[in-house]
């Protein structure tokens, strides 16, 4: 945060970050910020892990009963739903 600076802009506040062109991990800043406000937040609560145990990946959910399973519906949440889908039909015979 040594390079975050709070500054007036279009009649409020927003943050800039001031680099200098030898600061290369310049990207990270506002992702470690951003993390920083999320683990002393509330909404840490609904942070979550993808229920598919070879993504990994973490989200927060944003759902009205916090029920979200999958870090993307589209992803890990489809081909869950697709494997479920093949393994009961083989069972019951009309493969």
């Amino acid at each position: 945060l040594a390079r975050c600076r709070l500054v007036a802009h279009r009649g409020a506040y927003r943050w800039r970050w001031e680099a200098a062109p030898q600061d290369l991990d310049r990207p990270l800043w506002p992702v470690a910020r951003s993390a920083g406000a999320l683990l002393t937040s509330p909404e840490l609560a609904r942070v979550g892990r993808c229920a598919n145990d070879a993504c990994g990946w973490l989200f927060l959910d944003g759902s009205k009963n916090r029920s979200r399973r999958w870090c993307s519906m589209r992803m890990c949440g489809n081909a869950a739903k697709a494997r479920r889908h093949y393994r009961r039909r083989k069972r019951q015979g009309d493969t």
